[in-house]
């Protein structure tokens, strides 16, 4: 028999989900939208299974590398984890807002396969954040307020030292680099055991957990 859930507060389920253990989950199914347009999409942990909605199976034990995303883009948040074995990968992820139930949905998910990763792969280690090529294209974005800087610098300067030119220059250069400091694309990702980047998700005030 199948437990289906569209959980209300997921909070209150995942405290229980701690208490009654990862190992006694059996045909968990959690359903939700992964894009706005898009219809419900069912997924099952059974232990250490993953069913996707396409009716493919992952073995949980076998993933060799694991990468989770939680990124806002305007209004929308995208989630996304990525499980990838010798054999095959697999992609959970919801585009939806901040408060939206498909987020919420997604993350119950996302902390159920967690949690089965704490029996069946404890050592796994997942990268959390950007790949590094995604950190130097969003790096790369804080060179047009430098360019801009720059520009009204030498304005200024060709212009016996003028104020206003200056001080706007000074300000845009600030600005970009204080976007490439934020991204830092230099500094290599962090790395979490699923324990960690769990306990690490419920601290987090933008994680529905």
């Amino acid at each position: 028999m199948s437990l289906v859930c569209i959980i209300s507060n997921p909070s209150i389920f995942l405290n229980k989900l701690t208490t009654i253990g990862t190992l006694q989950l059996k045909n968990m199914e959690i359903s939700f939208k992964p894009a706005i347009l898009s219809s419900l999409k069912t997924w099952e942990v059974s232990n250490s299974q993953l069913t996707t909605p396409k009716g493919e199976t992952l073995d949980l034990g076998g993933v060799t590398q694991a990468h989770f995303v939680n990124m806002p883009i305007k209004r929308r948040w995208i989630v996304e984890l990525k499980l990838t074995t010798p054999d095959d990968a697999v992609t959970i992820v919801c585009n939806d807002t901040l408060k939206g139930q498909n987020r919420a949905q997604c993350f119950v998910l996302i902390a159920t396969v967690l949690k089965s990763l704490q029996v069946c792969n404890p050592e796994l280690k997942i990268r959390y954040g950007y790949g590094r090529i995604t950190n130097y294209m969003l790096a790369c974005v804080g060179l047009i307020p430098v360019g801009f800087g720059l520009s009204f610098m030498l304005d200024g300067l060709a212009n016996n030292f003028d104020t206003f030119p200056l001080v706007m220059g000074l300000g845009f250069l600030l600005l970009g680099a204080f976007w490439i400091w934020c991204i830092s694309p230099w500094k290599a990702a962090s790395m979490h055991t699923p324990q960690q980047l769990y306990a690490l998700l419920v601290q987090q005030p933008n994680v529905p957990l």
